[in-house]
């Protein structure tokens, strides 16, 4: 969406969207708009993984001093988080995620 040609989106959608190590760079007050572009370019299920930790190694502060995880929140807000989003889908958090603190994924079926 920063870059202009691709600011609109497509006309089209896919059965299903993945998307990894994303949403946690995305401001909390902007993800609405993503998730209103995910709804849009999925058609029957959405796979989100998300990390719940701020960003290590060479690339987690950005140039301003910030780091790049801006979105750093629990699993558990994520699935509040989608639940409230997409109160007609069904989201279930992935099983094998519980062990994992730092990391969840989220399957979401319309």
């Amino acid at each position: 969406p920063c870059v202009r040609r691709f600011h609109d989106p497509p006309n089209w959608g896919r059965s299903c969207l993945v998307s990894y190590d994303v949403l946690e760079h995305i401001p909390e007050n902007e993800l609405s708009i993503i998730a209103e572009w995910i709804d849009i370019l999925s058609t029957k299920c959405v796979v989100l993984g998300i990390s719940t930790e701020p960003a290590g190694g060479k690339r987690r502060m950005l140039d301003n001093g910030e780091n790049s995880h801006c979105t750093v929140r629990t699993p558990e807000w994520w699935v509040e988080w989608a639940m409230r989003i997409y109160p007609n889908y069904n989201v279930v958090r992935a099983a094998d995620e519980n062990r994992n603190r730092q990391y969840v994924t989220l399957h979401i079926t319309k």
